[in-house]
Formats: C-alpha cells, structure tokens, sequence
C-alpha cells in the first residue's frame, strides 16, 4: 500500500460552521462542505494514509487559526501532525476529512459507508458521531 508524499490540497483559509443535511445538522467548513470523520482514526492518528484514500478523503489541513461559526465549540477544535509534516483539523478528537463526491452545500453522500477500511460518519455541532444512515431515494 503505498502513502502519500507530499500533502493532500485543501483550503487553509477557511471557517467551521453547522450545515443542515439530510440527517441533521452536521460539522462543514464556512463554504457549507461536509465534513468526516473515519472510523479507525484516533485522536492523534491518521488511519487515511494511501494516495486512494486522501485522493478520496481529503484530509481538512490548517495553517493558522480557524473561525468559527455559531454553534461550533472553539474548545472541541484541536489538531494533529500527519506522517508527511501537514497538520490536520480535528473536532471532538476526531480528524476531519472533506469528500471528493459531495459536490453541494450540505451533501452526505459519504455518510456511514465502508471504504478504505472503516467506516465514515458526519458529525454532530457537538462532535458526536452520526450514524444515520444516508439513502438516495428516487
């Protein structure tokens, strides 16, 4: 399995805010993309390492201090150091995570599905795991 040697592309400039889905609201970045948590990361540890996973995944990286948003718990914010030297965003000890296929504000398409080995779940403004799962209808 190989890794990714250079740091995924995310937007450092961004803010933290809640987002209605169709499975309540949920953590996005200020422009209103969702945002992830995947399964067997902890809260110092990165377990999306492979250039499929963070190509699909993108992991939120930071430079600076973020806003944010009503609702969001300043306190709940932290951080940890990925292999290649980016640092990553997390919320409640959860590293987050963008997703390739949500394309719209509030969009959950990634929401409770199985890849990259584990699971990935949206969360609550207070950092909990959402584990509603998201269906297309029609």
């Amino acid at each position: 399995m190989s890794t990714l040697s250079t740091p995924p592309t995310t937007n450092p400039s961004f803010s933290l805010t809640i987002q209605r889905s169709p499975v309540g609201p949920i953590l996005a970045t200020g422009t209103g993309a969702t945002l992830y948590d995947f399964a067997p990361d902890t809260p110092t540890h990165s377990a999306c390492l492979n250039i499929g996973c963070v190509y699909q995944w993108p992991p939120l990286l930071v430079s600076g201090v973020s806003q944010v948003g009503p609702g969001v718990t300043r306190s709940l914010m932290g951080t940890l150091t990925r292999p290649d030297g980016s640092t990553q965003l997390s919320y409640n000890g959860h590293p987050l995570y963008l997703y390739i296929r949500d394309v719209k504000p509030g969009e959950v398409t990634g929401q409770a599905i199985d890849q990259d080995g584990g699971l990935w779940y949206v969360l609550s403004p207070s950092g909990k795991e959402i584990h509603t799962p998201f269906t297309v209808n029609g």
